[in-house]
């Protein structure tokens, strides 16, 4: 009987968590490398690079490919980048009524 892959929870996820992050995790939990994650995936290496780098965000193009391939949906990473975008624009508020 298999087992079902492992889903890191969404509430143990950090809201302030670039996606880049997460995925940097699926990659170690299955063992994979960067190079053979980025061959699986129909976007350039570059890109893929950029979002494990935190430098590019998941669009809904990527987050279905994600979401087949960590076997979590889409949705998943939606919320993850969804969660990231809203802090970050709570820190910027923050920082300009500070100012």
């Amino acid at each position: 009987m298999a087992t079902a892959p492992t889903v890191i929870p969404l509430d143990a996820i950090a809201p302030g968590t670039h996606p880049g992050e997460v995925i940097r995790r699926y990659l170690s939990m299955r063992k994979l490398t960067q190079h053979v994650a980025a061959s699986l995936l129909p976007m350039s290496r570059t890109n893929f690079t950029e979002m494990l780098a935190g430098h590019r965000g998941v669009t809904a193009d990527s987050a279905i490919t994600l979401g087949a391939l960590f076997q979590t949906g889409a949705d998943y990473w939606m919320t993850i980048q969804s969660r990231y975008d809203m802090h970050r624009a709570r820190q910027r508020k923050s920082r300009r009524e500070a100012e």
